[in-house]
């Protein structure tokens, strides 16, 4: 099933399915985050606050029920690039 939420920033519109299809990238040292799975979104505002980031599985997929999800704010995104989405160093 394809999500049809838009997302607006900077100008620019974006589906959110295209979105899931980006690798979130740590730009301080390159590393693979994972993939965008969930927005949060302000119920104040209807802006996203945080992408949620499913983080690539590990030990070739031994741990198949347990997936680790990370939040990463909206102010830690720096670009949203054609293929990749650039984040700060997460801690």
């Amino acid at each position: 099933m394809e999500r049809t939420k838009v997302i607006d920033r900077g100008g620019m519109s974006l589906r959110f399915s295209m979105l899931q299809q980006k690798e979130v990238i740590e730009a301080g040292n390159g590393r693979f985050i994972g993939f965008v799975i969930d927005a949060e979104v302000s119920k104040e505002t209807g802006y996203v606050t945080a992408f949620l980031i499913a983080e690539p599985r590990k030990y070739l997929g031994f741990f198949k029920g347990e997936e680790s999800v990370r939040k990463v704010y909206m102010k830690d995104v720096l670009v949203v690039g054609k293929d990749v989405i650039l984040v700060k160093a997460l801690s």
